[in-house]
């Protein structure tokens, strides 16, 4: 599946960007978060669905986050309760929060920056609730044959698995999958090392 992110208020830094932006979801792991700092990702993000396979426990990502600087921390807390939602957001030190569009109408956190996870059926709901509410930072949704707005195709997140022939235009940004533990404190980053090179080439040809 294709991962687009489009990005909504963040147009001057788009325009002057000489590079691509980079983040890494799923990070469970001090070693990752380590790792992709250290790579010149601008961010990383933190599961905290307890029904996912990784799901992360907050006390691990406060650890982390003191010992990480230099990138930004994101929470995705799609298929979480609302009480749990501002409850974590008040604990940590996240820059952003990952949310279905349903729960952000429910939700009173206009202080805090939203990445919403949108469908092409809500897609345009999601734009129309966009415009009333400032802290919207992005869009994420998984289906590429979305209907056409030129901001979202020259603001956009894509996942690192996306074949370069599906782009219409250069992306924002690139979406990768982190990599787990294979044992406490080893963690195989070669492939994410191989699709990380590959983009960084693609992008000095686009």
């Amino acid at each position: 599946m294709v991962k687009w992110l489009g990005i909504i208020d963040l147009c001057v830094k788009v325009s002057q960007a000489l590079r691509m932006i980079y983040k890494l979801d799923n990070v469970t792991n001090l070693t990752a978060a380590r790792w992709a700092a250290a790579e010149g990702f601008d961010s990383i993000s933190f599961n905290f669905d307890k029904t996912d396979a990784n799901y992360i426990k907050p006390m691990l990502v406060a650890e982390i986050c003191k010992w990480i600087t230099g990138i930004k921390f994101i929470g995705n807390f799609v298929n979480v309760e609302i009480s749990v939602i501002k409850d974590l957001n008040n604990l940590l030190t996240l820059d952003a929060i990952e949310i279905d569009l349903e729960t952000a109408k429910k939700l009173n956190l206009e202080d805090t920056s939203l990445i919403l996870q949108l469908s092409a059926e809500n897609f345009e709901e999601g734009l129309e609730f966009a415009k009333h509410h400032a802290n919207i930072l992005a869009f994420s949704f998984q289906n590429i044959k979305i209907p056409e707005h030129n901001f979202l195709i020259k603001k956009s997140f894509i996942s690192s698995k996306s074949e370069k022939e599906t782009l219409q235009n250069k992306p924002w940004g690139i979406s990768f999958e982190s990599a787990n533990e294979t044992e406490l404190g080893m963690v195989d980053f070669e492939n994410l090392e191989l699709a990380l090179n590959y983009w960084k080439s693609y992008e000095n040809v686009v």
